[in-house]
């Protein structure tokens, strides 16, 4: 009885004028999760006691990964040990001692994060990194930093890419080559059709094109992951929507396709 009821107050609360004029106006609003323009219009549909999801109901669902999970799975003709680690600060911690022989690095992070913001690391914490030497830019970023929404916020887009840069810069991680994926490719144009990445990110006035598309803003936002790159860091930078599984079937092929080459490399060398 108590499921129903919950049904009943859900549905009652979406039928609310101010809660359709909320995602009318405000879709691109940072507090508001990607998926729930999914689920909102489908809450009809959900919003059942029998409800059964559908595949692209699963899709579009979020979990939180925590601590380490390895998995093992077949790929054309090889056997792939994949470790999967949660990247919320908590869960950090957990993973570094995980790096040692690491053949590739699989970093996805959504560009439509641009707008949005995490809580600051509190300063009790210090994550290995060793950002402060970083020199030799490649591609020149000027010192502008993201706005943030208030003291104590940082960025999330600047979040995502100081992590990948201390991941890039552990010792282990040497030899290993970095596969970027850049995902959110849908939601970054629909953000970008209501708000001006430059507003976010100063810096992107002086870009290449400095339009407000997204192919421009993709390069800019690949080119800060690149910052400071050096010379044997490989990276592979891929534009993906995670909910499309064709695209994303067939961008793994192609990091697949570079790991089994690095592969074969190192052991001719042996």
């Amino acid at each position: 009885m108590q499921e129903v009821d919950e049904l009943k107050v859900i549905n009652t609360i979406r039928q609310f004028g101010c809660i359709k004029l909320f995602f009318e106006r405000f879709t691109t609003h940072p507090l508001v999760p990607d998926h729930i323009h999914y689920f909102y219009p489908n809450l009809e549909r959900i919003a059942v006691a029998n409800y059964i999801p559908t595949t692209e109901d699963l899709i579009h669902m979020r979990q939180t990964t925590l601590g380490v999970h390895e998995i093992s799975f077949d790929f054309t003709k090889h056997t792939i040990r994949l470790i999967d680690v949660g990247g919320q600060k908590t869960e950090r911690r957990k993973w570094i001692h995980f790096f040692e022989g690491v053949t590739a690095v699989i970093f996805i992070c959504s560009m439509a994060s641009f707008n949005q913001t995490v809580e600051e690391e509190p300063k009790s914490f210090v994550w290995e990194s060793s950002l402060n030497r970083v020199q030799n830019k490649v591609l020149v970023r000027s010192s502008g930093k993201a706005k943030v929404e208030k003291p104590g916020m940082i960025n999330r887009l600047d979040e995502s890419v100081e992590l990948f840069k201390s991941i890039r810069e552990n010792g282990f991680l040497r030899n290993s080559n970095f596969m970027l994926f850049l995902n959110k490719v849908d939601l970054l144009a629909k953000k970008l059709s209501k708000i001006a990445f430059s507003d976010y990110f100063p810096d992107y006035k002086q870009w290449i094109n400095g339009d407000n598309s997204v192919p421009s803003v993709a390069e800019f936002i690949e080119s800060m992951f690149r910052e400071g790159l050096e010379a044997e860091h490989r990276i592979f930078a891929h534009l993906i929507q995670a909910n499309v599984t064709s695209n994303v079937e067939y961008t793994f092929g192609l990091c697949c396709d570079v790991i089994f080459e690095k592969n074969l490399d190192d052991t001719s060398l042996e």
